[in-house]
Formats: C-alpha cells, sequence, structure tokens
C-alpha cells in the first residue's frame, strides 16, 4: 500500500498532536496529585499526627516517597539510629522507625497506607 506525502505528514501531525495532549494531560494530573498530597500533609500536620523516622530506616524512605514532595510539610522527627536515638524519640516511647503518634495518644508503627492515615486523622486524600 502505497502512502502519498501529504498523507503521511497528516498522519504524523496528529500522533505528535496526540503526544503532546497527553503529556499536558499528566503534567496537569501530576501538579493536581502534588497539591492534593501538600494539603494531606498538611492536615495531618494541623490534627497533630507525628512522623518518627530514621534516615538509615529503609521503611521510613518508603514512608516518605508516598508523600514525595509534600513531605516536608509533615510533622516530622528524625530519631537517629536505634542505638543512639535522640532524646525525643526516647521520651515519646518510640520502638522501632516509622511509626506514627495521632494526637500525642495512639501510636501506629510500621509503614502506613494513606487511605489509613486519612481514615486515622480525618483528613481528606
Amino acid at each position: 500500500m502505497k502512502v502519498s506525502k501529504n498523507k503521511a505528514w497528516g498522519i504524523i501531525l496528529v500522533i505528535l498532536v496526540l503526544v503532546i495532549i497527553i503529556t499536558l494531560g499528566s503534567i496537569n494530573y501530576s501538579q493536581k496529585s502534588t497539591e492534593k498530597l501538600i494539603l494531606f500533609a498538611k492536615c495531618l500536620k494541623e490534627n497533630k499526627i507525628k512522623f518518627y523516622g530514621s534516615l538509615e530506616c529503609s521503611h521510613c524512605e518508603d514512608q516518605k516517597k508516598m508523600f514525595k514532595t509534600a513531605f516536608k510539610y509533615l510533622d516530622y522527627v528524625e530519631c537517629g539510629s536505634l542505638a543512639s536515638m535522640n532524646q525525643i524519640c526516647v521520651d515519646a516511647n518510640i520502638t522501632g522507625t516509622p511509626t506514627w503518634i495521632i494526637r500525642g495518644q495512639n501510636k501506629l508503627m510500621g509503614v502506613q497506607t494513606l487511605n489509613t492515615l486519612s481514615e486515622i486523622s480525618g483528613c481528606k486524600i
């Protein structure tokens, strides 16, 4: 089957336009997703949900990645290593990381889903 040059350029143009539309749509979706995570992280902080973690903890890194750039809006306490945990974490009775303390009372240990954090906090994700 022989395709004329004009028809071939038309097909290429249509494909290019579709790629541009899909790319712009995914950028817009990503921005909205990030904005929602920022609002969620701020809400957690406002509702006194505190995240205790450690730089050497791979599960803590997994938890941080769930929040992407919104992580910086969380109330996060760096505990250091379990062998030399800082006094703030000792006083909070942190025995492992990641740990979430809800309003100074309830404790959740381990990586938590965003949905679980939403349920316990009342913050929408």
